[in-house]
């Protein structure tokens, strides 16, 4: 690679790997392969209802305070506590990241793809940015996403918090920081940076800014055609 770091490496989370990544690579963001993790899952704990019951609080729309709360319920329920891999499974649930970070070949798609959602200005800046496997896994967002409503937005000078509802969904917010000139673009629980695509939330606001194209800012470099 003439020199040039890696940036991302994505590992089965053997401890020796990780040292030896920590010392080769000190700046490389380490993340965990979700496919590994529901595998050890089974494997170290063996119930089948806390592996389902993981793999949905790994994967899903949870601030951390709610996170948090949902996990230690969750281990008292399955009585686990005490058990090693899932105290390790905590301290390292910032490096948890998802199957298709590994899986996707990159391919683009030679015609362009037929828009399906209602939003279809930001389908369209998703298909010409995306590569196809990126962009057949966004669009599903992009459909969840036209079931959600801003319900109340503080301004805060430089930024909004802009509190963000599921149609037909009571007693369940989300929240989103965004600046006024929709440069900078934040979901309190980081599932951007975990999933490397804008989640319904985020777009809920860029549809009540009027914004057509996904900003930059949300688009990682390496889900792109030109990566």
């Amino acid at each position: 690679m003439k020199g040039k770091a890696l940036v991302s490496i994505i590992t089965d989370g053997d401890r020796q790997m990780t040292s030896a990544i920590e010392q080769v690579f000190p700046e490389a963001h380490h993340r965990l392969c979700a496919w590994h993790i529901l595998r050890n899952a089974t494997s170290k704990i063996g119930k089948p209802k806390f592996t389902r019951m993981f793999r949905d609080y790994m994967l899903g729309d949870y601030e951390v305070g709610i996170f948090q709360r949902k996990w230690f319920d969750m281990v008292e329920k399955f009585g686990i506590a005490d058990k090693r891999w899932v105290q390790e499974m905590y301290e390292r649930r910032h490096s948890w990241t998802t199957t298709h970070e590994v899986e996707d070949d990159f391919e683009c798609a030679k015609d362009d793809p037929v828009m399906t959602t209602n939003l279809k200005q930001l389908e369209r800046s998703a298909a010409e940015n995306y590569t196809q496997a990126i962009f057949y896994l966004f669009v599903p967002i992009l459909d969840r996403a036209c079931a959600m409503r801003v319900v109340d937005s503080e301004d805060n000078g430089s930024y909004f918090i802009h509190t963000i509802s599921r149609y037909g969904t009571l007693g369940k917010d989300w929240h989103v920081v965004a600046t006024s000139e929709m440069s900078e673009v934040r979901y309190m629980c980081m599932r951007m940076e975990c999933f490397g695509v804008p989640c319904e939330h985020i777009l809920t606001v860029l549809v009540l800014n009027n914004v057509h194209e996904i900003p930059r800012s949300l688009i990682l470099p390496r889900w792109t055609k030109d990566a």
